[in-house]
Order: structure tokens, then C-alpha cells, then sequence
């Protein structure tokens, strides 16, 4: 939003030194990040000589954030103002670069944008193609509604009314939009026009694969599969290895005429990316064969 100068954003306290700085201009660029990668960049590119120090004294004056779970280092969002871009709240152009600029990091970089221009355009005038700012994002946020989306366990060890319930309401219902389930969701289950699916992990055997791929698509006759791989023998025998791939595809062909639908495609995101294979090609580490 900030970068289409839709939203302006700023410090609600600048940082006060010259290193504070340079750490907050590297996280408006790359907010989230590894504590490693970012004292990394620090000391390199920006010249930092104590990132560890700094980082530890932002972190107690409560300018940044530290996930200590993922190590990732954030701002704090308390700390962030946001203002819609409109009169009276402009955002810094750049004519010349075609880039808009917030508040926040005209603070913290050490460039001079006194060449910068005021762009005071609300994107509510920047929703239809005749305006000479139209822009897509504005166009939507003023379209369509904020969507609150909500998920559900769906387990083995839940009571068998509370199982028939979720799956009444995930089939008939607005909600849940989605389910997080395992094996439970296998066998005998009906969801009607369900048509994608995401697999954490490859499952345990082809059988397995089939019963869990064959939820969707019951209505459409075609469903979207993506499986997510997992740093484990499994994934590494069916996403690494042509073997495993080569047996999955013949044992998936052999199989598919007992399906009511299979998936027209199944995708399969590795340490390698994303690929995307019509069966029943089968996936390897180049890639669909």
C-alpha cells in the first residue's frame, strides 16, 4: 500500500542515533527477518560495527520486536503510524523514479528527498480508469469486503457428533473456510464442491495419497492438490528421488479408475519450488517429467 501511495507510514519515535537508524531503514526494507541475516547485513552493507548491541538496545527501548521461536526480528507495530494518503496527509513522490516514500524511511535514510513532491491523491479517487492515478489496489479495497476467515481441527479423537457437525457446517456452511485435518479426513468423507487441497508432507504410501487427494473434486470432477515437502525420509524418497516419483505415478495410474475424481493438477513444493505437473506426470528434483 505504501509503495503504490495508497498509505503513508512513520515512527511513532524516531530512532535516535545513527546506527538506530540504519537498523530501522533495513527492516522497512525487509521487516521479519533472520537475527543472523540481519546482523549480517548490518555489518556489511551499512557499516555497523556492534549489531548485536544495537538490536538488544532497540529491542529494551521497545522499537523492534524478537520472535524467539523464529529468531525474526520485526518492528514493533505499536510503535508504526499509519494515515491514509489524502489532503492534508501526503505521502513524498519521486517523478523521476516513479517510487513514493514514506515518512518512515525518509527519516531513517540518509538520502535527501527535498526534490520530492507532495502527493496528496486519496485512493478513493484512484479507483476508476479515467482517473490518471488509477491504480488496482485502490480499486479493490474499494470493491470488495474485508473477509474474516476461519478455520477448524477436524481429529480423530473429537466425539462423533462434534465430527458430524464440522463436517455438516464445512459443507453446507460460510464456515469454517477451511479444516486442518490428518488421517481422520481420509475415509468415507463427502465435502461436496471441496476442490483444493494442501498437503503438509507427502503421506506414508500411495493408498494413503489417494484417500486424502480423493476429498476433492467429488462435485467438479477435478481438484487442485498442493503438497508442501518435509525435511523427511518420505518426502526425500518421493520429491528427490525418480524412483519414488516413477512408482507413485504408475501405482496413482493403476489406481485412478477407482477414484470419483482426481486431481487435473498437483503441485509440489519443494526445496527446489514450486512445480506444477498434469498427471499423471510425475515430479522429480528437475522438475515434471
Amino acid at each position: 500500500m505504501v509503495s503504490n501511495g495508497l498509505l503513508n507510514i512513520d515512527f511513532g519515535e524516531t530512532p535516535s542515533s545513527d546506527e538506530h537508524r540504519k537498523v530501522g531503514a533495513e527492516l522497512l526494507n525487509n521487516n521479519r527477518v533472520t537475527r543472523e541475516s540481519l546482523m549480517e547485513t548490518l555489518r556489511e552493507d551499512r557499516g555497523v560495527d556492534s549489531p548485536t548491541e544495537i538490536i538488544a538496545d532497540l529491542r529494551s527501548n521497545g522499537l523492534i520486536r524478537v520472535d524467539e521461536d523464529t529468531d525474526r526480528v520485526q518492528l514493533e507495530p505499536d510503535k508504526i503510524i499509519v494515515k491514509a494518503v489524502k489532503s492534508g496527509q501526503p505521502i513524498r513522490y519521486l517523478h523521476k523514479k516513479d517510487k513514493f516514500v514514506s515518512d518512515a524511511a525518509a527519516r531513517v535514510d540518509e538520502t535527501d528527498y527535498g526534490y520530492a513532491t507532495d502527493f496528496e491523491i486519496p485512493y478513493t479517487d484512484r479507483t476508476t480508469l479515467q482517473s490518471p492515478h488509477f491504480n488496482r489496489d485502490a480499486y479493490w479495497a474499494t470493491t470488495t469486503e474485508t473477509r474474516l476467515l476461519l478455520s477448524q481441527v477436524y481429529k480423530g479423537d473429537l466425539k462423533a457428533d462434534e465430527r458430524r457437525q464440522i463436517e455438516h457446517e464445512f459443507k453446507r456452511n460460510a464456515v469454517p473456510n477451511f479444516l486442518s485435518t490428518g488421517p481422520a479426513m481420509e475415509i468415507g468423507i463427502d465435502i461436496g464442491d471441496l476442490n483444493t487441497l494442501l498437503l503438509l508432507g507427502s503421506p506414508p504410501n500411495t493408498n494413503a495419497y489417494l484417500q486424502r487427494i480423493g476429498r476433492a473434486g467429488r462435485s467438479a470432477g477435478k481438484s487442485l492438490v498442493t503438497t508442501i515437502s518435509k525435511r523427511n525420509p518420505i518426502d526425500f524418497y518421493y520429491h528427490k528421488k525418480t524412483r519414488g516419483t516413477d512408482q507413485l505415478r504408475r501405482e496413482t495410474d493403476s489406481a485412478r479408475s477407482a477414484q470419483r475424481a482426481r486431481p487435473s493438477v498437483v503441485s509440489h513444493l519443494g526445496d527446489h519450488g514450486l512445480y506444477r505437473c498434469q498427471l499423471p506426470h510425475s515430479v522429480d528434483e528437475r522438475g515434471c517429467n
